[in-house]
């Protein structure tokens, strides 16, 4: 007897985010086929994204210090994308009680500054996605199963972690708390970020020159091409002598082919190499997106007395039409 199914490997192979399911008549659809179809288009929603929009804060998540009735630190609905796309969703208030905090990981922080409490201990507030399978319903099995085998999640919620962790720039050198101690040390995926403040920085130390003769050496398209690749770190592929400057002066006739100039260089030579350690314009793995810097006053019984919160360092996400709408009344371009 012959059969006009086509069927599926029953061995579930690599999952691959650049595939998806050919549904053909007679295909015989399995688990692998379902998991390949959801890893492929929440790869494209990854990479959308995280390539065209970055990663940080989107709406909320403020950072607020409590000093009353309690010492502790709150954490206001709202939405983040973290470095590999994925959007984390906070829906209500969350806080932690800063000296409850410390008395649960006391042996853990005794372990990295030892018995003498620091006068201020620096920490990160970082926001983390999770996953949890949930809705548990009964699955086909072999007979005489147990309650707990023959039940199965059949839903995944998008979920969030919301974590105090040591700043590992503040660590001391010892720097790594017992194992399973629950004590995380957080070094924040700032590489990026760092880069596109630098750029934004360059960008406005161009300045169109009104006077002739200009007040200094005009900038010539090479040599901002060679600052912008130089936000990757010094290169030694520049020539010639480096440009006088900041300001860095150009003319009014040159200004959008200047600014094309630079845009064109870091999108095609700066940012596929900021990560390079994940490969050439890879998303990196880390799944946290920092919120806020905080430091604690300790007594020298590890209690806290204040908590200053900074969050100059947290990554954010701005709409595009308030990025338009800036563009229209002439604010954060070239003057």
């Amino acid at each position: 007897m012959t059969t006009m199914f086509q069927t599926a490997s029953p061995k579930l192979q690599k999952l691959d985010p650049l595939k998806r399911v050919n549904y053909t008549f007679g295909l015989v659809l399995g688990v692998e086929e379902f998991v390949q179809s959801d890893t492929y288009f929440l790869a494209k929603d990854h990479l959308q994204n995280r390539l065209l929009h970055g990663y940080g804060t989107a709406c909320g998540l403020d950072v607020v210090p409590q000093n009353s009735p309690n010492l502790e630190v709150q954490v206001t609905p709202g939405w983040a994308i973290n470095p590999k796309g994925q959007e984390i969703y906070v829906s209500q208030l969350m806080c932690v009680q800063i000296n409850d905090w410390l008395t649960a990981n006391l042996t853990s922080l005794k372990a990295v500054y030892g018995n003498t409490a620091p006068v201020n201990l620096k920490l990160c507030v970082v926001l983390c996605y999770r996953e949890c399978k949930t809705d548990a319903v009964p699955i086909p099995g072999e007979p005489c199963q147990t309650q707990s085998t023959s039940m199965a999640p059949s839903r995944i919620l998008d979920s969030f972690e919301l974590m105090l962790c040591l700043d590992e720039e503040s660590s001391p050198p010892p720097g790594s708390p017992p194992s399973g101690s629950g004590l995380c040390v957080y070094a924040p995926v700032q590489t990026e970020d760092d880069a596109v403040r630098a750029l934004v920085q360059l960008l406005s130390e161009l300045q169109v020159a009104t006077s002739s003769p200009p007040p200094g050496p005009l900038l010539t398209v090479a040599q901002l091409e060679q600052l912008v690749r130089d936000l990757a770190g010094p290169s030694s592929s520049g020539t010639g002598s480096p440009p006088s400057g900041p300001p860095y002066f150009i003319t009014a006739q040159e200004k959008q082919d200047f600014l094309r100039a630079a845009l064109r260089t870091w999108v095609t030579e700066v940012r596929p190499f900021l990560g390079k350690s994940q490969g050439t314009c890879c998303l990196p793995p880390d799944k946290c997106v920092l919120l806020a810097d905080l430091t604690l006053t300790l007594s020298a019984t590890w209690a806290a007395s204040n908590v200053a919160v900074d969050d100059s360092r947290r990554p954010f996400l701005v709409p595009t039409s308030v990025l338009e709408a800036m563009t229209l009344a002439g604010i954060g371009g070239l003057p």
